[in-house]
């Protein structure tokens, strides 16, 4: 949470002289110091409240809630002033009043974070115990906490009134009472407890309800409210979090109440808001503020559990109303527009004594004139839902909502070039260790006898143990990432794999040369699972197919480059130039991983952001249950370590899709292996024309990686637009059907035509067309699962490697004794049987019952720390 020492208590009776807005561009600066004295650029004042921006500009639209739709996003490339914008902790949009709202010296801190399950609402100030009151919302048992403000620094502690009081959403005081409206939610031994009105005694931690239905109807819900001269308490109810965080349908439509404590009467006063979210009295009682934030909303339907996210409209309300009271009769009329947020919605709202209206929102708290101009803006790091004034003074304004990642801050608001940098170094990295792997093919023969190697098991034993590490390694790699970052662990990685890489060349003794293919492959497998992590940190789910297309080629692709590049190496060198040409590409890559590469992982650029606001003096306090890790103990990290195997044995859908994936990869991974053989035995062509067919293996991937990614998200549009705008994962498994197509279409071709030694063409084709059925299968296993867990990603994509890894290192042992035992084309027969098979039962396994494996999973919603 960040308090904001602002006096918002100050007079200002007099409107600031308006003044002509010039229609021509001219070069004075949007923003400029403000006078008086204030610090610059910390303070900022915004000339003709931003009427004219020079040049051409442009806005970001999103409709992902977890990224701000702020003044700041905005891109001003002609505009350089609007750099101070984006820096500063005020902006000042009226001079004159903004002023006096300030004071003269307006400071900005950040005094505790929390972790919480949705966000922290109901700020509240007790001045008998001088504690700040708030609720953190987390699943099922929302908790409540107070700061007591008596202790320097402020501590926060967890307060538990008796009976408890679940999901506070709004708070008031008054004549000692803290008044509370409520989500219920239900205790940890079962009990229900309703939305509603609740009262507490601070001193004493008693509770008391004061009402808990309409006419025998469940609320939907409680949010901000307010407590007239007369003791009339207007509240509100919308469907938006009833349907994500309480137990109970929906029953009545979103409305705004009266409620009479004194005779317990409630009656409606307003009916038409989208979604009512706040309502504040001015200082005498005769006009109702009441907030519209229908643009961000859910699905309202209670049948959809989970519930689905909430999403961000900017052409949705986002407005605040003000209505006319009849002191009398206490209904409403004349509602008017107030203001449109000028960044996400208005929540939270309160009113100062002189007639301010103050309103948290998308990236800090505005101040709004009584007329409804904007006279402040507060910039925080965080979207603020609530405010509360606190202190014996009340001249400090406390904002609450977890610390977050804002505009530039989060990867997926990176321009396109920067995001696409780091995917095209990641896809790098994921190319040269594969095609590494298979680039030892041509050259079975020299290394065998250079190096002692005898036998089929011991010959593909050479790739198939690089295969081996390369498998095992995202297994420790994936989690450490979610702990130490992406950039850290990928580049860390592929210095060890040039290394090692090298010194394959070197050796001149089997077993030192098979240890150093194991090492190499482990030491180079961080892109197969981070690279995954690092695109669902870049990108939206819809936007991410054509980069997974790309990053999902170099696994698959690599492998087929490898021996085409080899086979030439061979003819006209040693077998070590292998290597050393392989080092000499993964050293170019290196270099420009340490400088494009960047961290991508939210959680690791969240904690870096704290320790930068603790660099500058920021104060972020902790205590003993809510504290931030500030590095992980051996324990942890053993947690850590073991959620891949975890998340194996107990996920279905990880267990079916990493059959799938198992198969998919095993079988790629077989081609390759028997690939050359099969030219040189039964069609007589030298090692170098042999290494050429391997072209067509790449071009069946490529192909598919680029018209699958294109197909892929396509199709994720059309469902998604179909679900009222509401993806799901399984929107992926309908092009999983295309492995149960191509792949034994392919084989059969494959393997029939080289049975009988058909034009070179024949079984070029059929490798082309299950090439491409692989890649295809591919992208949908990885878009699907990092839908399914986005949180834990990596660690999801380590969980696959296991079986892929079985895959990888035992089907290419065992093909040589499979061909020569069936042919080419009874092999290939039993393997588009499989094929066929196992391509059908996934995607409908995933349709069929993915959603309620997702519902039952603490892994898919994030809410597991293992």
């Amino acid at each position: 949470m960040r308090p904001l020492t602002v006096p918002l208590l100050a007079s200002a009776a007099l409107l600031a002289a308006s003044q002509q807005v010039p229609l021509e561009l001219d070069e004075s600066p949007l923003a400029a110091p403000c006078s008086g004295g204030y610090s610059f650029p910390a303070i900022v004042c915004i000339r003709n409240r931003g009427a004219v921006i020079r040049g051409d500009w442009e806005r970001p639209v999103t409709n992902d809630l977890a990224h701000a739709d702020t003044f700041r996003s905005t891109n001003m490339p002609h505009e350089p002033s609007f750099r101070h914008v984006q820096d500063a902790d005020f902006v000042v949009w009226d001079e004159s009043r903004g002023s006096h709202v300030l004071g003269p010296a307006p400071a900005v801190d950040f005094v505790f974070t929390t972790k919480g399950f949705f966000s922290h609402e109901a700020p509240v100030y007790s001045p008998e115990t001088n504690e700040l009151y708030f609720a953190r919302l987390e699943h099922r048992f929302l908790a409540q906490l107070a700061v007591d403000l008596n202790a320097d620094p402020p501590v926060l502690r967890e307060k538990v009134a008796d009976p408890p009081i679940y999901g506070a959403t709004g708070a008031r005081y008054r004549n000692g009472l803290i008044y509370f409206s409520t989500l219920g939610g239900d205790e940890f031994g079962g009990h229900s407890y309703r939305p509603g009105i609740y009262t507490l005694n601070a001193t004493s931690g008693e509770s008391r309800a004061l009402l808990n239905n309409y006419y025998g109807y469940y609320f939907n819900g409680a949010d901000d409210f307010d407590i007239d001269a007369d003791g009339h308490i207007c509240k509100r109810a919308d469907y938006g979090r009833a349907v994500r965080l309480n137990a109970a349908a929906p029953q009545l439509n979103p409305a705004t109440y009266r409620f009479d404590p004194s005779t317990g009467l409630v009656t409606v006063v307003e009916d038409t808001l989208r979604e009512p979210n706040g309502a504040q009295f001015s200082p005498d009682g005769r006009t109702l503020y009441l907030t519209d934030t229908g643009a961000g909303e859910t699905v309202i339907d209670a049948a959809v559990k989970p519930a689905p996210p909430i999403q961000y409209n900017s052409t949705g309300k986002r407005s605040v109303y003000a209505y006319d009271v009849d002191p009398v009769r206490k209904v409403l009329g004349n509602k008017r527009p107030f203001y449109q947020s000028m960044q996400m919605v208005p929540d939270g709202i309160k009113v100062s004594e002189d007639g301010y209206v103050v309103a948290g929102t998308g990236g800090g708290v505005i101040v709004l004139s009584p007329e409804g101009e904007p006279v402040v803006l507060v910039q925080t790091n965080f979207t603020v839902i609530n405010i509360a004034w606190a202190g014996p003074e009340l001249d400090e304004l406390w904002a609450a909502d977890p610390l977050t990642l804002v505009g530039k801050e989060d990867p997926k608001a990176w321009h396109t070039e920067k995001k696409w940098a780091v995917a095209i170094v990641v896809s790098c990295y994921g190319l040269i260790i594969p095609a590494t792997a298979a680039m030892v093919v041509p050259a079975f023969t020299q290394i065998s006898h250079d190096l002692n190697i005898s036998g089929d098991g011991e010959v593909q034993l050479v790739m198939s143990v690089f295969l081996l590490g390369w498998g095992i390694g995202p297994i420790l790699v994936a989690p450490l990432s979610e702990v130490y970052g992406r950039r850290l662990l990928l580049n860390t990685g592929h210095t060890l794999f040039l290394i090692t890489n090298t010194l394959c060349g070197c050796v001149s003794n089997k077993s030192h040369f098979m240890f150093l293919r194991f090492i190499s492959g482990l030491c180079g497998s961080g892109p197969m699972s981070i690279g995954a992590g690092v695109l669902s940190d870049l990108w939206h789910k819809e936007e991410r197919g054509l980069s997974l297309s790309i990053y999902a080629l170099g696994p698959l692709a690599g492998p087929a480059i490898g021996p085409i590049a080899a086979g030439y190496i061979v003819e006209k060198l040693s077998w070590r130039w292998i290597f050393f040409s392989a080092s000499t590409f993964a050293f170019i890559m290196l270099v420009l991983g340490y400088f494009l590469l960047l961290e991508t992982f939210p959680p690791v650029l969240l904690r870096w952001k704290k320790q930068h606001l603790r660099a500058k003096g920021f104060f972020i306090g902790e205590d003993d249950e809510v504290e931030e890790a500030k590095g992980k103990t051996l324990s942890s990290l053993k947690g850590e370590l073991k959620r891949p195997f975890v998340m194996l044995g107990t996920q279905p859908i990880i267990q079916t899709v990493a059959l799938l994936m198992g198969f998919l990869f095993g079988l790629n991974q077989l081609t390759i292996a028997t690939f050359e053989t099969l030219w040189e035995e039964r069609y007589g062509m030298p090692p170098r024309k042999a290494s050429l067919n391997y072209a067509f293996i790449a071009a069946g991937l490529t192909f598919g990686s680029q018209v699958g990614g294109r197909i892929n998200d396509k199709i994720y549009a059309r469902l998604k637009r179909r679900n009222n705008q509401t993806g799901r994962p399984e929107f992926r498994a309908p092009l999983m059907l295309a492995v149960a197509l191509l792949l034994p279409i392919g084989q059969l071709l494959y393997g029939w035509s080289a049975q009988f030694r058909l034009y070179f063409l024949f079984p070029n084709l059929g490798v082309t067309l299950f090439s491409t059925g692989i890649i295809v299968g591919y992208q949908c296993i990885q878009a699907y699962v990092i839908d399914c867990y986005p949180v834990y990603a990596a660690s999801a994509m380590g969980s696959l490697t296991l079986l892929r890894s079985a895959g990888g290192f035992v089907f290419p042992e065992v093909a040589p004794a499979l061909y020569r035992a069936l042919g080419y084309g009874w092999a290939s027969t039993l393997i588009a049987g499989v094929a066929g098979v196992v391509g059908v039962a996934a995607p409908v396994v995933l349709w069929v019952w993915g959603p309620g494996l997702r519902a039952r999973s603490p892994y898919a919603s994030g809410e597991v720390g293992l």
